[in-house]
């Protein structure tokens, strides 16, 4: 069940993006799939493009570290999404950078540093 954008692809022609650069753009876990790794194998794009290339030859690692990032960035995609979801019904998170800084919950616990004795220290 393909949607709009492939992740996968997008990534081969954008390969410096993180998951925030694809959201910036409109990417994102709703409107994006990662196929299976066969399926991106089988695709003459991917078997020739050089960014897949050792001396002229697809080079097998070169794929799986490209799909590994996909896969990543596509779990961490789906995360945002998830915690976005969760804080439209909640108290927003003070250091969830995606939402605006007049809804953030600014009045949660602050830290603080306690000075302990170290019964382990050798002077």
């Amino acid at each position: 069940m393909g949607k709009e954008n492939d992740l996968f692809l997008n990534l081969v022609n954008n390969p410096t993006f993180s998951a925030y650069d694809f959201k910036v753009v409109g990417l994102d876990a709703s409107n994006t799939s990662l196929e299976s790794k066969d399926k991106y194998k089988r695709l003459e794009f991917v078997k020739t493009n050089p960014m897949f290339q050792t001396n002229g030859k697809f080079d097998e690692t070169k794929f799986d570290n490209a799909y590994n990032t996909a896969l990543t960035t596509y779990n961490q995609m789906a995360r945002n999404e998830v915690a976005e979801e969760i804080g439209r019904h909640a108290n927003f998170f003070r250091d969830n950078f995606y939402v605006p800084l007049e809804q953030r919950n600014l009045t949660g616990p602050e830290f603080v540093i306690y000075k302990t004795p170290n019964p382990m220290r050798n002077q």
